[in-house]
């Protein structure tokens, strides 16, 4: 049975966040506080600065040394789970789709752990799952986001590449004046005043006479080398283009660098045994301790965009 005391600190934990997304909500609607600039300011606030120190206050203080296996293997082999159903329903099923399974992978298995499940876990559970979230946030940082970023990246670059090969298509279609009339065709082939011979004959399968050569089979064997070099040539194009997008903007991504400067310093201060000055300590603090109030605020603004659009 579930005690009143551990309702409260459930909802202690939870409810401050639901004010702040409460009062973002009404300064947009009600209130008119803010501008749609300002409000834009405060969520690249909270994506550049609150975010990525919270993101390396977690990484940094976790002993990483003594990272319980069962929850990380328990956590990754969930996810491997999911990628792997969304694949197979993707691939044999009408119902599924490429752009489907790259959401309901980021709804299933990449939550916002950092913002919400941190003081939600901690009112459940006690002051002990901060390090067991700081593994999760590691390992979504540093594995789950880039992978899923390639998938994002994979689906764009098949899209640019359909879109050029139907560009391509359109372009080398005959216009009409290219197309000869078939009624003129007709009447040149019965006065004998045919220019082009071979341009008259139904086909290159055809052989009209003994000296032309039966060429459909070399045809055949031709255009199926070109298609197969066709599709490994998009298949090259579409690697580079995926890895090459996913990288820059890996490399822009402020979280993934918070997340490896983290991990850096946590291997070294608990390896040497050493802390970080108080004062950046301080700064770093400071500014992670604002990342839950100043990100359910603005996620309290937007949701009047959302309403609107809809």
């Amino acid at each position: 049975m579930i005690k009143a005391k551990s309702i409260y600190e459930v909802a202690s934990a939870v409810v401050p966040l639901y004010v702040a997304m409460f009062l973002g909500f009404g300064s947009v609607r009600w209130w008119n506080i803010l501008k749609p600039d300002q409000c834009s300011g405060v969520n690249q606030f909270v994506s550049h600065f609150s975010v990525p120190f919270l993101i390396f206050s977690l990484v940094s203080t976790s002993d990483l040394y003594a990272m319980n296996l069962k929850f990380v293997v328990a956590d990754s082999l969930q996810k491997v789970v999911v990628l792997v159903g969304l694949f197979v329903l993707s691939r044999f099923s009408r119902f599924g789709s490429l752009d489907w399974s790259i959401t309901l992978f980021s709804i299933f298995t990449l939550p916002n752990t950092f913002v919400v499940g941190v003081p939600l876990l901690k009112g459940m559970y006690g002051e002990f799952t901060t390090p067991l979230m700081a593994q999760i946030v590691t390992l979504q940082l540093c594995v789950w986001v880039p992978f899923s970023l390639i998938l994002f990246e994979f689906r764009a670059a098949k899209l640019l590449i359909q879109d050029h090969d139907i560009d391509h298509h359109h372009q080398v279609l005959p216009n009409d004046d290219d197309v000869e009339d078939p009624n003129q065709s007709a009447k040149s082939e019965a006065n004998g005043h045919v220019e082009n011979p071979s341009a008259a004959s139904p086909g290159l399968g055809t052989n009209p006479s003994n000296n032309a050569p039966h060429v459909s089979d070399q045809t055949d064997d031709d255009s199926k080398a070109g298609g197969n070099k066709q599709q490994m040539a998009s298949i090259l194009v579409m690697t580079k283009l995926t890895l090459i997008m996913a990288w820059k903007k890996l490399i822009k991504t402020p979280n993934i660098w918070a997340s490896i400067l983290g991990l850096i310093w946590s291997l070294v201060a608990f390896r040497f045994h050493i802390k970080l000055p108080a004062i950046v300590e301080g700064s770093i603090t400071i500014l992670s301790n604002t990342v839950s109030g100043m990100a359910m605020f603005s996620l309290g603004t937007c949701l009047n965009y959302f309403r609107s659009t809809n």
